[in-house]
């Protein structure tokens, strides 16, 4: 993933960042991935979940389990943890109390059988209130589950080729985008609403309106696609200036805007119209690369780079940096998770080679 441009990290510390540190909780190894709850948080290292109280600052417990790194696989839900390994999802509440999703069992032909676990866990596309979407077996069968009720909706075989599933409670519809096509679903059936035919990429859904990267013939433009998910009609049409072999890694959509994190940097759109509002070129930070989501906490967007693991804010109306925090002397290839930031009621949260860092504001 790291740009073939001169990189060099930014200092150790911190230059001008706006939250005060205010906790660092050692993890003894690297934390890879967070969820956070209303008084309590959870990581997850190589082997183990660790459970954290907020507000005491002390910890709840420990279990094993090798937790994926791939898709969303560890999250909080009212306050209740999902984890996702490759075999079971299980929920585990504040008090360590846990519970496993019945997984469907999956049937396959004798030779798949011998040669790869038809039931495994491939990737779990996303986890919404109520409802989860993941990808199982060497078919790669996509499997919507009702969490609350514990048992499974629908399935459908859906290939390598899968991008999103995206949720509208509003509408109680599913939207699969894959790399050839656009499916609206009623979630409770999975009956087939609509369906369509494009080359599509990277795509995030908010307020009706569907996000979607779709191919261009131009190799040096990705081209934005603002859809109305009611009516299938494209409300505008965005052509933005990177080569198509600089990758796109995530779409978020913070306040108005729709934001492109990649090896270019960020850039943000105007979410209404269309129009690119700034761009943060990766020349900007030390030639360094955004493959997560950012978040926002009081009008300033926070965004993980690697390879430096460094933090930076940035405003969230001009794109400048306003500043950073670098803790680790390590890089992304030396073995430093790379996740998300984390909001809290005052701050904001995130892990480092060995601790997880709270900062909030002074």
């Amino acid at each position: 993933m790291q740009s073939c441009s001169l990189y060099s990290s930014p200092p150790l510390g911190e230059a001008k960042f706006p939250l005060k540190r205010v906790l660092s909780l050692p993890t003894e190894k690297n934390a890879h991935g967070i969820a956070i709850g209303e008084t309590w948080m959870a990581f997850y290292t190589e082997d183990s979940i660790i459970a954290m109280n907020l507000d005491m600052r002390e910890k709840l417990w420990t279990t094993k389990m090798k937790v994926q790194d791939y898709g969303d696989s560890f999250r909080m839900i009212k306050n209740k943890l999902i984890a996702v390994s490759e075999d079971q999802i299980l929920l585990i509440d504040k008090d360590g109390y846990r519970k496993e999703i019945s997984l469907d069992l999956i049937e396959a032909p004798v030779s798949i059988i011998k040669t790869q676990d038809p039931n495994n866990i491939i990737k779990v596309m996303s986890i919404y209130t109520d409802y989860l979407y993941v990808v199982r077996g060497s078919s790669w069968i996509l499997e919507a589950y009702n969490i609350s009720e514990n048992t499974m909706m629908w399935k459908l075989p859906v290939g390598r080729g899968i991008g999103n599933v995206l949720y509208d409670s509003s509408s109680d519809v599913v939207y699969l985008i894959t790399d050839d096509s656009i499916r609206a679903f009623e979630n409770l059936s999975g009956r087939l609403l609509w369906e369509m035919k494009g080359t599509f990429g990277k795509s995030a859904f908010d307020s009706g309106i569907l996000y979607v990267r779709e191919a261009s013939k131009d190799q040096d433009t990705y081209k934005m696609v603002a859809i109305d998910a009611h009516s299938q009609k494209e409300l505008w049409i965005k052509n933005i200036n990177i080569p198509q072999n600089d990758g796109v890694y995530d779409l978020a959509v913070i306040n108005n805007l729709l934001i492109l994190s990649g090896d270019m940097g960020l850039i943000a759109i105007d979410k209404f119209s269309g129009t690119q509002t700034w761009d943060l070129d990766n020349k900007a930070t030390y030639g360094e690369e955004f493959v997560t989501s950012p978040v926002e906490f009081d009008n300033i967007i926070y965004a993980r780079a690697i390879p430096s693991g460094t933090l930076y804010a940035i405003s969230i109306s001009d794109g400048k940096i306003i500043g950073y925090v670098r803790i680790d002397d390590t890089d992304f290839l030396g073995g430093m998770g790379y996740d998300s930031p984390q909001t809290l009621k005052n701050g904001i949260l995130f892990n480092t080679k060995n601790a997880v860092v709270i900062y909030e504001a002074n």
